[in-house]
């Protein structure tokens, strides 16, 4: 049941669990409210389902387990309230994870954003089986390593979107 997956473990690694798949446009979300959780595909308000329309994820998106933004929680970064998910969680490794895979990651740094009035924290992280895991431990490293990476995924959370009529 996911809701028994740990968050942390004794290596100092947390456990990510992967909604969204690398290169793919399928929108998957873990339903955390239902008494046993499932992912499956989002949905609008009308009932169709949701994909990402300005191109496929250029990462795997996850979530961590037993973690939540509570709405009534104010930032002093964006003075707004938590988004009442899970924390979400991007992994930049070079593998392609699958939509339900539990792994390790390292975090390296988060990225705050402002969503529809809402604060929704990004943690960047790399899976620990990834081979540039033992060389990137911070968002310094990011930049050394993969030196578009930051400002791609910038772009792609800034603009995903768009193409749905949101800003």
């Amino acid at each position: 049941m996911l809701h028994d997956i740990p968050l942390c473990n004794e290596d100092r690694t947390y456990n990510m669990i992967c909604e969204v798949p690398k290169h793919t446009i399928a929108k998957m979300e873990i339903d955390w409210k239902c008494h046993l959780p499932a992912i499956r595909q989002d949905t609008y308000a009308d009932g169709t389902i949701r994909e990402y329309k300005c191109s496929p994820i250029p990462f795997n998106y996850g979530a961590f387990p037993q973690t939540w933004e509570n709405p009534h929680i104010v930032s002093s970064h964006s003075l707004y309230g938590g988004d009442d998910d899970p924390l979400d969680v991007i992994d930049i490794g070079g593998k392609v994870a699958y939509t339900g895979m539990v792994y390790k990651v390292k975090v390296l740094g988060v990225l705050g954003m402002i969503d529809q009035d809402e604060t929704d924290w990004k943690v960047i992280a790399i899976n620990t089986c990834d081979p540039l895991a033992s060389r990137i431990h911070n968002i310094h490293d990011i930049q050394t390593h993969i030196p578009t990476w930051l400002d791609t995924t910038r772009d792609w959370l800034r603009t995903y979107k768009i193409p749905e009529g949101k800003a």
